[in-house]
């Protein structure tokens, strides 16, 4: 558990920090481009079908944007938890979507899926460090 609790505490700060730097998509953008980060194209027709996908599995709709920005912070999230110990494959994800209606999910629809688990990881309260007592 001691694993998942410094993951948490690691995800929750690069998280933050991921959100503030969000901003900047470390390339120029081209027509048909949602962003670029680090040197990888992420195409709005890519960005639109995961948006779709994603809004088949979840029980609440997600924008465009929120995708985005989900995908973009995703790499440092999974790095942190697959750090400590927690990994979730991609196999897995791929299944769960499949089994949810998804039968062939694309990159970001995988990406977004994977910082959900993650979350739900984060929201168990079992998992949480217990807080420190104010000096």
């Amino acid at each position: 558990m001691t694993s998942v609790k410094k993951a948490i505490g690691t995800a929750t700060a690069v998280t933050a920090t991921l959100m503030l730097a969000a901003c900047g998509t470390g390339g120029e953008i081209e027509a048909g481009q949602a962003a670029v980060v680090d040197g990888v194209v992420i195409t709005e027709a890519d960005l639109q079908e995961s948006t779709s996908q994603l809004n088949t599995v979840l029980g609440q709709p997600i924008t465009p944007a929120t995708a985005l920005q989900t995908a973009i912070t995703a790499p440092s999230i999974e790095k942190a938890f697959t750090d400590a110990g927690v990994l979730i494959s991609d196999e897995a994800l791929v299944a769960e979507l499949q089994g949810s209606g998804v039968p062939t999910p694309n990159d970001i629809t995988i990406d977004v899926a994977r910082v959900i688990r993650y979350t739900t990881v984060l929201q168990d309260p079992a998992l949480r460090p217990a807080p420190r007592a104010l000096r």
